[in-house]
C-alpha cells in the first residue's frame, strides 16, 4: 500500500491517537485532549496494549465525550503490524510511551511508514539526535514532521527564549533560563513517575554517546559567539529565581534549545543564543538535591548503580 497516496486522499483519519494513554503521562494528555478537542471540533483517539485499561482511561477523563466517540486501538511496541495499523488512523500520533530510548523508534517508523506526522514528550537527548541522525531524510520523504520534547521539561525554555529573540530590539547574545519547581497542592503524590526515573537514569548513563551523535550531526561548528557566556559555577544565589541554583544537567532543556538556535542558524542564518540553564532550590533542599545528584550521577555509570536506582523508584 502507498501510505503518501492514502494520506492525501483520506479525509477520515482521526485528528490525534494518543499512544501510551494508559500511563502517567498519557492520562494529562488524554484529559487535555478532551477539552482542546471539543472546543476546537476536532476528533481523537488513545491507544495503548490492554484494551480494559484503556476502556478505564476514557470513563475516568473523558467521559463527558461519550465512550463511542473515542476510538480505543490496541497497538504493542513489539508488534510492527499493530503500530502501522494505528498509526494509518491518525493526522498526528502522541507518542507517550517512554523510556523512547528503548520504545520510541517503533513508533517513529510506523509513522514514517504511514506517513503520520509524531510528536513526543521525551526530555532524552540521545534518543533525539539518534532519530534525527537516522530518521531525518526518511520523514522529509514521506512529507511529514517528527517533533521531540513537547513537554514541560523543555517548551517553557525553548519557547521562552524564542519569544525573548523575537521581542528583542537587537540580536540576543545569550540568555540565561532558570527553572523553579514548587509543589501546587499539599496532597502527598510522587516527585517523579517510574517511567521520567527510568529515562533519567540512562539519560545520564551513556555520555559518550553524545558526542559521536554530535560529530555526525553537526560536522560544521558553530561561530564563535562573543562575549562567552560563562557558566556561574555548582552553585550560586540567585536574585532573579530568589534561591540557590545549580546547573541543569538531568534533563533536556539547554540541549532542546540549543537544538533550536542551531536549527534556525543551519536554515536561516539567525545568530545563535547562547544558553545556560539553573535550577533553583530552597535553601534546605540543596544540601539533599547535592548528594542526591551526585549519587546520581556516579551510580547511572555502571550496571549494578542502574539497577539498584531502578528498583528503589
Amino acid at each position: 500500500m502507498d501510505y503518501r497516496i492514502m494520506a492525501r486522499l483520506q479525509d477520515n483519519r482521526l485528528d490525534m491517537i494518543i499512544f501510551g494513554a494508559t500511563g502517567y503521562t498519557g492520562k494529562y494528555v488524554v484529559k487535555d485532549a478532551t477539552h482542546m478537542c471539543k472546543e476546537q471540533k476536532m476528533k481523537f483517539g488513545i491507544a495503548g496494549r490492554r484494551r480494559q485499561a484503556l476502556d478505564a482511561v476514557v470513563k475516568e477523563f473523558a467521559s463527558d465525550i461519550g465512550k463511542n466517540d473515542i476510538p480505543v486501538i490496541v497497538a504493542d511496541i513489539k508488534d510492527e503490524e499493530s503500530l502501522k495499523k494505528m498509526a494509518e488512523r491518525a493526522k498526528v500520533l502522541i507518542n507517550c510511551c517512554g523510556p523512547y530510548r528503548f520504545y520510541g523508534e517503533p513508533v517513529i517508523k510506523a509513522c514514517i511508514a504511514t506517513c503520520t506526522h509524531y510528536v513526543d514528550v521525551t526530555a532524552e537527548e540521545e534518543f533525539m539526535e539518534r532519530m534525527q541522525l537516522e530518521y531525518n531524510h526518511a520523514a522529509q520523504k514521506a512529507g511529514i514532521y517528527m517533533v521531540n520534547a513537547c513537554g514541560v521539561v523543555c517548551v517553557p525554555s525553548d519557547l521562552g527564549i524564542i519569544f525573548t529573540q523575537q521581542k528583542f530590539e537587537g540580536e540576543i547574545n545569550a540568555v540565561e533560563v532558570y527553572v523553579k519547581v514548587w509543589p501546587t497542592d499539599t496532597e502527598k503524590s510522587p516527585c517523579i513517575n517510574y517511567t521520567t526515573w527510568e529515562s533519567l537514569i540512562y539519560n545520564l548513563a551513556y555520555p559518550n554517546e553524545l558526542q559521536e551523535l554530535y560529530a555526525k550531526l553537526y560536522p560544521t561548528k558553530l561561530p564563535e559567539l562573543t562575549p562567552k557566556l560563562e557558566s556561574r559555577g555548582m552553585l550560586h544565589r540567585s536574585d532573579v529565581s530568589e534561591g540557590w541554583s545549580v546547573p541543569y544537567l538531568t534533563f533536556a532543556d539547554r540541549p532542546a534549545s540549543l537544538r533550536t538556535q542551531r536549527f534556525l542558524y543551519d536554515n536561516y542564518k539567525k545568530r545563535p543564543a547562547q544558553v545556560q540553564v539553573y535550577l533553583t532550590l530552597k535553601s534546605f533542599e540543596f544540601l539533599k538535591g547535592a548528594i542526591t545528584g551526585i549519587n546520581l550521577l556516579c551510580m547511572s555509570r555502571t550496571a549494578w548503580g542502574r539497577n539498584l536506582l531502578l528498583r528503589v523508584c
